[in-house]
Parts: structure tokens; C-alpha cells; sequence
């Protein structure tokens, strides 16, 4: 396994090898015949290399919980229990899987709080406040000045800012975490300081960079900066229409997301029925709900569309059935209440 690690793959090709690996472990007859030594082999913690193997943006999809098999296999430390439980408490937040999220949560509540303290951003306390706002539609600030804090005094000379993929699921969660405060210029500063004293936002094709940049694209367009975000898009494209290998299901949903943002900016109403196959693909790809309810919201809270369409009332119906079904807040990601109160 150490020098599986050591080879240079494809995001897809890991992705494959990953769910073999893990399918492998949970074979009976494995199991069965070679239980001691198993046994001896998980009684301890992984190595670094083989930890961060298995970890990565990029590498999220619908199988994802699968490559944790083998790591929670291990007697892991705490820091690492907290990174894997905050990648799988994230994958339930791209679900909108509130149960299971709030299963992980109270997982990572468990754990003491001063093996928190060495991390970039707290997901334990993020995650609490993305509970709170999908689920009742408030918003927690207890989190939100230790963010504004990590902006304006990131940690660059701390174990804080360590380069690797496992830690990379903290800034997701960071991010996610100040979507909430609509606050776009605050998201801008966030990953600005990311990318000056983490890692650079490049063009080359992975999940951090696909990430970041749907997400700047978005905030530019909220603030007016079209420009930008038009280039942003055409970063993105190229990177999705190159090496196809590279582009796994994650980056593939944010780049359909992305073009329902700009396609939406255009305000033309002929690109709505384009925009809601594209929601499909989404879902496709991914158990995406997460993606799916924000760029249903982006379009249903346009008042230019035509809301007396087949198109509009049934992008409307799928988001409150989403809702319902996940017992999300009812307006969740929508800002003209007044306007949904009739709708809903």
C-alpha cells in the first residue's frame, strides 16, 4: 500500500483503486483466511502517505464513504479521526443528509477539544452552524470570528497550514460555512488568503482549484465584477474540455454549476430549460443535493423568469420536494420571502 501511494495517478484511476481496495478489505474470505494478520497490520495508526491517499477534494463521489474502509481500519490519532469525520460529515452536506450529519457531528463531539486546536478552521464549530442553517434556517456567529480571525491572521508559521490533501477538506468547510453569511466580499478575502499562503489557485485540473474558482466566479457575480467571473469560467472550461481523465465527478458537477450561474447572469429566460437538464446532470454525477438546491434557488429567486412556465413551476416543485424530503429549512438559499411565500 505505502507504494501504491507512491505512484503517480490519475484522480479517476485513484478513485478506481480506492473502491477496489476497499471492496478487497471487505471480503469474507480475506477476512477469514487472513484475520491475524490484518489484525496485526491495522494495529496502529497509517502512515502519512497512505492517509492523505485516500483523502482529496477531487476524489469525492458517490461511493466516497467506500475509501474510508481501510483508514478506519486503523487506530487512528485524533487529529486524523477529526479529518476523516469531517470529510464524511461534508459528504452529508453535499447529500443533505441532515441525520447522518448530525450523526458525525456528535461523532467529532467526542473527541477533546484541544486536538482542535492545531487545525486552520474548526470544522466541529462550522459544521454546527451549516447544521443549523439547512436545517432551521438560523445562523450561528459563535464561528464566524475565529474565520474573520484565520482572514486577517491566518495561520502561516503554525502547524496550521500544512500542504496536503487530507486538510483541504477544512477549507471546503470554511468556505461552505461563509456562504451562509451572503456576505460575498468576506468569501472573496477567505480564499484570497488561501491562495497567497496556502496554495495557489492554478489552472491545473483538480478539486481544490475547481472549488475555489466556481466559488469566486459566484461572489464576483453577486458583487457586479462580470468580467472576472467570465474569465474564471473560461479557465474552468478549458480545464474540463482537456484531459477528461482528470476531471472527476466532483470538479464535473462544480463546472455544470458553474455554467448555470453564468448562463443565469444573462437573464435570458430561453436558457432555463437548458439550465434545468444541467440540474439533472448534477444529480447524475453525484448525490449532489446540496449543488441542486442552489442553483434551483439562483433561478427560482430571479423575478425576471416567467413564472407562469411549465419550465419554472416544475424547477419549483423539485426544490420543494428536495426540501421536504431532506426536512430542510423550507426557503433555504432564497432571499425574496415575500415573493416564495405565495409559492409555497
Amino acid at each position: 500500500m505505502y507504494l501504491l501511494s507512491k505512484i503517480e495517478l490519475t484522480a479517476n484511476d485513484k478513485i478506481k483503486i480506492i473502491s477496489f481496495l476497499s471492496d478487497l478489505l471487505n471480503n469474507d474470505p480475506l477476512k477469514t483466511q487472513n484475520s491475524d494478520a490484518l489484525i496485526q497490520y491495522f494495529n496502529h495508526d497509517c502512515d502519512q502517505e497512505i492517509f492523505d491517499f485516500h483523502l482529496g477534494l477531487e476524489l469525492i463521489n458517490l461511493n466516497y464513504q467506500k475509501s474510508f474502509t481501510f483508514l478506519l481500519k486503523h487506530q487512528l490519532s485524533n487529529r486524523r479521526k477529526i479529518l476523516l469525520f469531517s470529510n464524511l460529515a461534508i459528504i452529508a452536506v453535499i447529500r443533505l443528509d441532515l441525520n447522518e450529519l448530525a450523526s458525525y457531528i456528535n461523532r467529532m463531539g467526542t473527541i477533546a477539544m484541544e486536538d482542535y486546536l492545531g487545525l486552520a478552521i474548526n470544522p466541529l464549530k462550522c459544521l454546527r452552524t451549516i447544521f443549523a442553517y439547512l436545517k432551521y434556517g438560523v445562523i450561528k456567529d459563535d464561528c464566524f470570528k475565529e474565520i474573520t480571525q484565520f482572514c486577517f491572521n491566518p495561520p502561516v508559521k503554525q502547524i496550521g497550514f500544512r500542504d496536503n490533501l487530507a486538510d483541504e477538506v477544512l477549507y471546503l468547510i470554511g468556505v461552505i460555512t461563509l456562504k451562509i453569511c451572503q456576505n460575498p466580499k468576506k468569501t472573496i478575502r477567505f480564499i484570497q488568503v488561501l491562495d497567497k499562503h496556502y496554495r495557489n489557485i492554478t489552472d491545473i485540473s483538480n478539486g481544490y482549484n475547481f472549488l475555489f474558482k466556481v466559488i469566486m466566479l459566484n461572489e464576483y457575480l453577486c458583487i457586479g465584477k462580470k468580467e472576472e467571473a467570465v474569465k474564471i469560467y473560461y479557465s474552468l472550461q478549458n480545464c474540463f474540455d482537456g484531459d477528461k481523465n482528470q476531471v472527476t465527478p466532483f470538479m464535473e458537477t462544480l463546472f455544470n454549476t458553474a455554467r448555470i450561474m453564468i448562463s443565469n447572469y444573462c437573464e435570458q429566460y430561453p436558457y432555463m430549460a437548458t439550465d434545468a437538464r444541467v440540474i439533472d446532470l448534477i444529480v447524475d454525477k453525484m448525490d449532489a443535493n446540496l449543488f441542486k438546491v442552489y442553483v434551483q434557488a439562483l433561478l427560482l429567486k430571479d423575478s425576471e423568469r416567467k413564472v407562469d412556465s411549465p419550465v419554472y413551476k416544475q424547477m419549483l416543485y423539485d426544490y420543494k420536494k428536495t426540501i421536504r424530503q431532506n426536512q430542510l429549512y423550507p426557503q433555504l438559499f432564497l432571499e425574496n420571502e415575500l415573493f416564495f411565500e405565495s409559492q409555497f
